[in-house]
């Protein structure tokens, strides 16, 4: 089969591969309908191998070389003998999260931290291939109709109602977003779905915030080349904002993170999403003298999940303008990795499909 094969940085292949084989009687096979290119994927094209083992991974034994690809969805063409309730012929999406199911994290289903944690597309080959084959406890059966495009964005999707539930942010609340990415304007939509009146969007790309304002942010603020005293000066003088409750850093740059804890007022809290190629600098004394509160989120759980899958399903959350292009598996490196490199302000999510007949 067809598939993209990461082997390092700037280094992913389209070859010939061994098509997977159900190997458990758990397991599902997948045709891959789309796959989109995550932030993370676009690091391991950047600066790889980061995420992606060099030597074998405790769950899998992968390293790379491997597929890259974890926000896929898929048609079942074949299914182990103890799986129930999925098809062959069902639509599906599965997360993409592998565990132990045995350590502390896993008992409690808390699978984002599971001891052994690997992530389909990263610790195993992925959705970026014409099929894989995957455990049936991640997959979702969906209805006949699903738009699998739209489905293939659950996945960033799910990690900011998972933050924004881990916040506990009330309604009232004045809550900033740094970072007009996919996840950030997934979380601006879901903010606003359950009540948040007074979103913030920043960004240094004016194109992204031009869509965070058309999906109901409050504000919106271009901070290239600004620094803290100035952009807290727009905030509170010129935009008339009182305080600001809740920073939710989803650029993943050191710089945003420093700002985020700048921001915050008192007793505010910090909500870390964005993974940072390199270490911030954060002043702790102001963290302890003003009760700062600095709170990580990475993944979701299996219901969040769920959740999203049917806030996409019911249009709550808009996905047009994040789908900004759609290309086929052979052109992932030219159209996809280096199109995003080279011009950022024109996309959000590409979309790839290894079947030419899918677009």
């Amino acid at each position: 089969m067809k598939a993209a094969v990461f082997y390092g940085k700037k280094d992913i292949r389209i070859e010939e591969i061994e098509e997977p084989k159900i190997r458990e009687n758990n397991e599902i096979k997948i045709k891959v309908a789309w796959c989109g290119i995550c932030g993370s994927d676009m690091e391991e094209y950047v600066n790889g191998p980061v995420v992606v083992p060099t030597t074998p991974h405790p769950l899998t034994g992968k390293t790379a070389p491997l597929v890259l690809g974890h926000e896929f969805t898929g048609e079942v063409v074949e299914t182990g003998e103890e799986v129930k309730g999925i098809n062959v012929g069902d639509k599906v999406i599965a997360h993409p999260i592998l565990t132990c199911n045995h350590c502390y994290w896993c008992r409690r289903e808390v699978i984002c931290l599971c001891h052994k944690m690997a992530c389909i597309g990263l610790a195993s080959d992925g959705g970026f291939a014409e099929y894989l084959v995957v455990p049936m406890k991640n997959c979702y059966k969906l209805p006949k109709n699903a738009p699998l495009d739209k489905l293939s964005l659950v996945e960033p999707a799910a990690t900011p109602l998972h933050a924004l539930e881990k916040a506990r942010v009330e309604s009232d609340s004045n809550i900033v977003i740094i970072g007009a990415g996919t996840i950030g304007l997934f979380l601006l939509q879901i903010a606003k779905i359950i009540g948040i009146k007074k979103v913030i969007v920043m960004d240094i790309i004016g194109a992204r915030l031009k869509i965070a304002k058309s999906l109901g942010a409050s504000e919106i603020l271009n901070i290239k080349n600004k620094d803290l005293k100035t952009i807290k000066n727009i905030i509170f003088d010129k935009i008339g904002i009182e305080r600001i409750d809740t920073v939710f850093e989803c650029a993943g740059h050191h710089s945003a993170v420093e700002l985020s804890c700048g921001l915050v007022d008192k007793g505010g809290k910090i909500v870390l999403i964005g993974i940072t190629a390199s270490f911030s600098s954060i002043n702790t004394n102001e963290i302890v003298i003003c009760e700062k509160e600095i709170i990580g989120c990475h993944g979701y759980n299996k219901e969040i999940f769920k959740r999203t899958i049917d806030l996409i399903l019911n249009d709550k959350i808009e996905t047009s303008q994040i789908i900004s292009k759609k290309i086929s598996l052979t052109n992932i490196v030219s159209e996809g990795f280096e199109e995003l490199l080279k011009n950022p302000e024109k996309h959000l999510k590409i979309l790839v499909t290894p079947f030419e007949n899918e677009k």
